[in-house]
Protein backbone atom coordinates (compact mmCIF):
# COMPACT_ATOMS: atom_id res chain seq x y z
CA UNK A 1 0.00 0.00 0.00
CA UNK A 2 2.45 2.51 -0.97
CA UNK A 3 0.22 5.69 -1.71
CA UNK A 4 2.63 8.52 -1.05
CA UNK A 5 2.88 9.62 -4.68
CA UNK A 6 3.37 13.38 -5.11
CA UNK A 7 0.82 15.34 -7.12
CA UNK A 8 3.38 17.88 -8.34
CA UNK A 9 6.15 15.76 -9.83
CA UNK A 10 9.35 17.39 -11.09
CA UNK A 11 12.26 15.45 -12.55
CA UNK A 12 15.20 15.13 -10.20
CA UNK A 13 18.01 17.60 -10.61
CA UNK A 14 21.61 16.72 -11.33
CA UNK A 15 21.89 14.83 -8.05
CA UNK A 16 19.94 11.88 -9.36
CA UNK A 17 20.78 12.23 -13.04
CA UNK A 18 24.49 12.04 -12.18
CA UNK A 19 23.99 8.82 -10.22
CA UNK A 20 23.65 5.39 -11.72
CA UNK A 21 20.15 4.34 -10.81
CA UNK A 22 21.05 0.72 -11.44
CA UNK A 23 23.23 0.61 -8.34
CA UNK A 24 21.72 -1.66 -5.69
CA UNK A 25 22.51 -2.31 -2.06
CA UNK A 26 21.87 -5.61 -0.35
CA UNK A 27 21.37 -6.44 3.30
CA UNK A 28 20.97 -9.97 4.60
CA UNK A 29 17.35 -10.57 5.46
CA UNK A 30 16.16 -11.71 8.85
CA UNK A 31 12.60 -12.93 8.71
CA UNK A 32 10.37 -10.89 10.98
CA UNK A 33 7.45 -12.44 12.79
CA UNK A 34 4.16 -10.79 13.52
CA UNK A 35 1.36 -12.40 15.44
CA UNK A 36 -2.24 -11.32 15.11
CA UNK A 37 -4.30 -12.69 17.95
CA UNK A 38 -8.03 -13.22 17.64
CA UNK A 39 -10.95 -13.80 19.99
CA UNK A 40 -13.35 -14.55 17.14
CA UNK A 41 -15.16 -17.88 17.17
CA UNK A 42 -13.26 -20.74 15.55
CA UNK A 43 -16.11 -21.39 13.11
CA UNK A 44 -15.48 -17.99 11.52
CA UNK A 45 -11.70 -18.31 11.44
CA UNK A 46 -11.78 -21.65 9.62
CA UNK A 47 -13.57 -19.96 6.69
CA UNK A 48 -10.70 -17.55 6.16
CA UNK A 49 -7.52 -18.33 4.19
CA UNK A 50 -4.52 -19.44 6.24
CA UNK A 51 -3.00 -16.64 8.31
CA UNK A 52 -6.08 -14.42 8.29
CA UNK A 53 -8.17 -13.62 11.36
CA UNK A 54 -11.14 -11.32 11.70
CA UNK A 55 -9.34 -9.23 14.32
CA UNK A 56 -6.37 -8.77 11.97
CA UNK A 57 -8.71 -7.72 9.14
CA UNK A 58 -10.46 -5.17 11.36
CA UNK A 59 -7.15 -3.71 12.48
CA UNK A 60 -5.86 -3.59 8.90
CA UNK A 61 -8.92 -1.73 7.62
CA UNK A 62 -8.80 0.76 10.47
CA UNK A 63 -5.10 1.44 9.86
CA UNK A 64 -5.68 1.84 6.12
CA UNK A 65 -8.49 4.34 6.64
CA UNK A 66 -6.30 6.39 8.98
CA UNK A 67 -3.40 6.24 6.48
CA UNK A 68 -5.57 7.58 3.69
CA UNK A 69 -6.93 10.41 5.82
CA UNK A 70 -3.48 11.31 7.17
CA UNK A 71 -1.66 11.52 3.83
CA UNK A 72 -4.44 12.73 1.59
CA UNK A 73 -6.40 15.45 3.44
CA UNK A 74 -9.37 16.59 1.41
CA UNK A 75 -8.83 20.36 1.89
CA UNK A 76 -5.30 20.09 0.49
CA UNK A 77 -5.99 17.83 -2.46
CA UNK A 78 -9.36 19.33 -3.38
CA UNK A 79 -10.27 16.01 -4.97
CA UNK A 80 -13.29 15.49 -7.14
CA UNK A 81 -16.22 13.87 -5.38
CA UNK A 82 -15.65 10.12 -5.13
CA UNK A 83 -17.41 7.34 -3.26
CA UNK A 84 -13.93 6.25 -2.05
CA UNK A 85 -13.46 9.48 -0.12
CA UNK A 86 -13.83 8.89 3.62
CA UNK A 87 -13.38 12.44 4.91
CA UNK A 88 -17.14 13.15 5.14
CA UNK A 89 -17.48 10.15 7.49
CA UNK A 90 -14.99 11.21 10.17
CA UNK A 91 -16.76 10.82 13.51
CA UNK A 92 -19.46 8.64 11.97
CA UNK A 93 -20.06 4.89 12.18
CA UNK A 94 -19.86 2.76 9.03
CA UNK A 95 -20.88 -0.86 8.53
CA UNK A 96 -18.45 -3.48 7.24
CA UNK A 97 -19.00 -6.98 5.87
CA UNK A 98 -15.91 -9.19 5.62
CA UNK A 99 -16.07 -11.47 2.58
CA UNK A 100 -14.06 -14.32 1.10
CA UNK A 101 -14.37 -14.49 -2.68
CA UNK A 102 -13.58 -17.58 -4.69
CA UNK A 103 -11.31 -16.24 -7.43
CA UNK A 104 -10.35 -19.22 -9.54
CA UNK A 105 -8.13 -21.56 -7.53
CA UNK A 106 -7.58 -18.94 -4.82
CA UNK A 107 -9.62 -17.37 -2.07
CA UNK A 108 -9.35 -13.60 -1.68
CA UNK A 109 -10.39 -11.55 1.33
CA UNK A 110 -12.34 -8.34 0.82
CA UNK A 111 -14.54 -6.02 2.84
CA UNK A 112 -17.68 -4.24 1.64
CA UNK A 113 -18.57 -1.08 3.56
CA UNK A 114 -21.69 1.03 3.73
CA UNK A 115 -19.68 3.80 2.02
CA UNK A 116 -19.71 3.61 -1.78
CA UNK A 117 -19.62 0.59 -4.08
CA UNK A 118 -15.92 -0.27 -3.74
CA UNK A 119 -14.30 -3.20 -1.99
CA UNK A 120 -11.30 -3.11 0.32
CA UNK A 121 -8.82 -5.89 -0.50
CA UNK A 122 -6.63 -7.60 2.10
CA UNK A 123 -3.31 -9.36 1.63
CA UNK A 124 -0.74 -11.15 3.76
CA UNK A 125 3.04 -10.71 3.70
CA UNK A 126 5.53 -12.13 6.19
CA UNK A 127 2.69 -12.90 8.55
CA UNK A 128 1.28 -9.35 8.38
CA UNK A 129 -2.33 -8.84 7.31
CA UNK A 130 -2.84 -5.47 5.59
CA UNK A 131 -5.37 -3.61 3.45
CA UNK A 132 -3.99 -3.09 -0.05
CA UNK A 133 -6.45 -0.43 -1.15
CA UNK A 134 -9.96 0.30 -2.40
CA UNK A 135 -11.05 -1.37 -5.63
CA UNK A 136 -13.88 -0.28 -7.88
CA UNK A 137 -15.78 -2.34 -10.42
CA UNK A 138 -13.55 -3.00 -13.44
CA UNK A 139 -10.30 -2.20 -11.65
CA UNK A 140 -7.45 -4.66 -11.14
CA UNK A 141 -8.26 -7.40 -8.59
CA UNK A 142 -12.00 -6.75 -8.75
CA UNK A 143 -13.66 -10.20 -8.34
CA UNK A 144 -14.97 -11.64 -11.61
CA UNK A 145 -18.11 -12.99 -9.96
CA UNK A 146 -19.17 -10.53 -7.30
CA UNK A 147 -21.85 -12.89 -6.04
CA UNK A 148 -19.46 -15.77 -5.44
CA UNK A 149 -18.41 -15.04 -1.87
CA UNK A 150 -18.89 -16.17 1.71
CA UNK A 151 -19.79 -13.56 4.32
CA UNK A 152 -17.47 -14.05 7.30
CA UNK A 153 -18.31 -11.22 9.69
CA UNK A 154 -20.33 -8.04 10.02
CA UNK A 155 -19.34 -5.17 12.28
CA UNK A 156 -19.40 -1.39 12.60
CA UNK A 157 -16.70 1.10 13.53
CA UNK A 158 -16.40 4.86 13.92
CA UNK A 159 -13.94 6.60 11.60
CA UNK A 160 -11.61 8.57 13.85
CA UNK A 161 -9.81 11.83 13.03
CA UNK A 162 -6.45 11.04 11.37
CA UNK A 163 -3.37 10.46 13.53
CA UNK A 164 0.24 9.65 12.73
CA UNK A 165 0.28 6.00 11.56
CA UNK A 166 1.76 3.24 13.70
CA UNK A 167 4.30 1.55 11.43
CA UNK A 168 5.75 -1.04 13.80
CA UNK A 169 9.25 -2.44 14.18
CA UNK A 170 11.02 -5.74 13.60
CA UNK A 171 14.57 -7.04 12.92
CA UNK A 172 13.57 -7.48 9.27
CA UNK A 173 12.43 -3.87 8.99
CA UNK A 174 15.71 -2.73 10.58
CA UNK A 175 17.48 -4.41 7.65
CA UNK A 176 15.21 -2.60 5.19
CA UNK A 177 16.04 0.76 6.77
CA UNK A 178 19.77 -0.04 6.71
CA UNK A 179 19.52 -0.89 2.99
CA UNK A 180 17.85 2.45 2.22
CA UNK A 181 20.52 4.34 4.16
CA UNK A 182 23.32 2.51 2.31
CA UNK A 183 21.75 3.35 -1.04
CA UNK A 184 21.31 7.05 -0.23
CA UNK A 185 24.87 7.35 1.09
CA UNK A 186 26.22 5.69 -2.05
CA UNK A 187 24.16 7.96 -4.36
CA UNK A 188 25.33 11.12 -2.64
CA UNK A 189 28.97 9.99 -2.57
CA UNK A 190 28.89 8.91 -6.21
CA UNK A 191 27.40 12.23 -7.26
CA UNK A 192 29.82 14.27 -5.20
CA UNK A 193 32.99 12.42 -6.22
CA UNK A 194 32.04 11.83 -9.86
CA UNK A 195 31.18 15.42 -10.72
CA UNK A 196 33.56 17.68 -12.63
CA UNK A 197 33.64 19.95 -9.61
CA UNK A 198 32.70 19.63 -5.99
CA UNK A 199 29.31 20.82 -4.84
CA UNK A 200 29.85 22.35 -1.41
CA UNK A 201 26.14 23.01 -0.95
CA UNK A 202 25.55 19.27 -0.44
CA UNK A 203 27.75 19.10 2.64
CA UNK A 204 25.97 18.67 5.98
CA UNK A 205 22.81 17.55 4.20
CA UNK A 206 20.16 16.18 6.55
CA UNK A 207 18.71 12.87 5.37
CA UNK A 208 15.43 11.57 6.75
CA UNK A 209 14.15 8.09 5.92
CA UNK A 210 10.36 8.28 6.16
CA UNK A 211 8.81 5.53 8.23
CA UNK A 212 6.94 2.78 6.38
CA UNK A 213 5.09 -0.47 6.87
CA UNK A 214 7.23 -3.58 6.65
CA UNK A 215 5.00 -5.06 3.96
CA UNK A 216 5.46 -2.08 1.62
CA UNK A 217 7.49 -2.41 -1.55
CA UNK A 218 8.89 1.12 -1.50
CA UNK A 219 10.13 3.83 0.82
CA UNK A 220 11.15 7.49 0.65
CA UNK A 221 14.20 9.37 1.85
CA UNK A 222 14.26 13.16 2.03
CA UNK A 223 17.63 14.83 1.34
CA UNK A 224 17.62 18.35 2.81
CA UNK A 225 20.37 20.82 1.93
CA UNK A 226 21.27 23.61 4.32
CA UNK A 227 20.04 26.21 1.80
CA UNK A 228 16.50 24.78 1.95
CA UNK A 229 16.52 22.64 -1.22
CA UNK A 230 14.74 19.32 -0.67
CA UNK A 231 15.10 16.19 -2.79
CA UNK A 232 12.56 13.37 -2.55
CA UNK A 233 14.52 10.13 -3.09
CA UNK A 234 12.17 7.12 -3.46
CA UNK A 235 13.44 3.53 -3.53
CA UNK A 236 11.90 0.15 -4.25
CA UNK A 237 12.51 -3.03 -2.26
CA UNK A 238 13.24 -6.30 -4.04
CA UNK A 239 13.69 -9.26 -1.71
CA UNK A 240 15.33 -12.40 -3.04
CA UNK A 241 17.53 -15.21 -1.72
CA UNK A 242 17.35 -13.91 1.85
CA UNK A 243 18.62 -10.50 0.74
CA UNK A 244 17.02 -7.06 0.63
CA UNK A 245 17.84 -5.24 -2.60
CA UNK A 246 17.16 -1.49 -2.86
CA UNK A 247 16.60 0.12 -6.25
CA UNK A 248 16.53 3.92 -6.51
CA UNK A 249 13.71 5.54 -8.49
CA UNK A 250 12.96 9.04 -9.76
CA UNK A 251 11.58 11.54 -7.30
CA UNK A 252 11.14 15.30 -7.32
CA UNK A 253 12.76 18.43 -5.89
CA UNK A 254 11.48 21.48 -4.05
CA UNK A 255 13.33 24.77 -3.67
CA UNK A 256 11.74 24.81 -0.23
CA UNK A 257 9.01 22.87 1.51
CA UNK A 258 6.41 25.53 0.71
CA UNK A 259 6.91 25.36 -3.08
CA UNK A 260 4.20 22.73 -3.56
CA UNK A 261 1.30 22.50 -1.16
CA UNK A 262 0.97 18.72 -1.24
CA UNK A 263 4.73 18.07 -1.44
CA UNK A 264 5.27 20.28 1.60
CA UNK A 265 2.51 18.48 3.49
CA UNK A 266 3.99 15.10 2.63
CA UNK A 267 7.41 16.31 3.73
CA UNK A 268 6.12 17.62 7.07
CA UNK A 269 4.18 14.43 7.78
CA UNK A 270 7.06 12.13 6.97
CA UNK A 271 9.60 14.00 9.06
CA UNK A 272 7.38 13.45 12.08
CA UNK A 273 8.64 10.21 13.55
CA UNK A 274 11.05 9.46 10.68
CA UNK A 275 12.50 5.96 10.78
CA UNK A 276 16.08 7.26 10.52
CA UNK A 277 17.90 10.60 10.41
CA UNK A 278 21.55 11.18 9.62
CA UNK A 279 23.79 14.00 8.39
CA UNK A 280 25.77 13.32 5.23
CA UNK A 281 29.20 14.63 4.34
CA UNK A 282 31.54 13.40 1.58
CA UNK A 283 34.15 10.84 2.56
CA UNK A 284 36.94 13.16 1.41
Amino acid sequence: MKIKNAVMVVLLTSLLSACSMNEVHKVDSIEGTTSNGSNIQQSQETKLPDGFTTDAIKNALSEYVNYRLWYYPQPILDLAVSDKDLHPYIGKSIDVEVRVYNTGSNESVFAKTSVGEWLAIFKSKNGIIYCDGQIGNGEINWPDNTGNYTAIDNYSFVIQPPRQPHYGTSPHKDRMIAAVEANVRWALEDFYQGADQTYEEWKNADVYIADFYEYEEAAIAWICRQDGLIVEYPVAFIESDQEIVVQAMKGFTMENKDQYEFGGLQFDHELQGAAKHFVWNPAR
